[in-house]
């Protein structure tokens, strides 16, 4: 556990230093302040992250803005104070970058997400293939489509 600690230290230090926004701070940022734009799917980790990166830096608090990555980089182009953009895709990275508010060659691919199939408790459906998915009667519910995940999801469906 202490290792997986470090390693979050280590990630967040990275996407402070790596997914830089022009200038030497966020205009209108304060600095003892560090202001993150993160994709909605990042809440859990990076507020344990924040936590974590707070208590190793006393005096610097980090306010978030979750949301969802088409509306943080809509943010962003309208000009919004931020200090690290984390998107949940490569495409939103791409518009912030061609709004000219993330700087090209910074950003890195930090993580990853896996897509699942869950059912409820007391299914009668058994689903252990991918052709399960299939079978009459059986309802499949993705993300909207201009999320990342529905995306995601969409892709994989066609290809399959």
């Amino acid at each position: 556990m202490e290792t997986l600690k470090h390693w979050s230290l280590l990630a967040l230090a990275l996407l402070l230093t790596g997914c830089s926004l022009p200038g030497p701070a966020a205009k209108g940022a304060a600095a003892d302040r560090l202001i993150v734009f993160a994709a909605a799917s990042l809440t859990d980790p990076f507020q344990e992250l924040a936590a974590q990166f707070e208590a190793a830096n006393s005096g610097v608090d980090v306010v978030f803005n979750f949301a969802g990555s088409q509306q943080l980089a809509q943010q962003l182009a309208q000009g919004a104070a931020v200090d690290l953009f984390a998107s949940a895709n490569d495409y939103q990275m791409g518009a912030a970058i061609d709004a000219g508010r993330v700087i090209s060659g910074t950003q890195r691919v930090f993580a990853g997400n896996k897509l699942v199939v869950i059912t409820p408790v007391g299914s009668p459906t058994s689903l252990n293939t991918l052709q399960d998915l299939a079978t009459p009667g059986v309802k499949i519910v993705l993300a909207a489509r201009n999320v990342p995940v529905g995306d995601y999801a969409l892709m994989f469906l066609k290809k399959a």
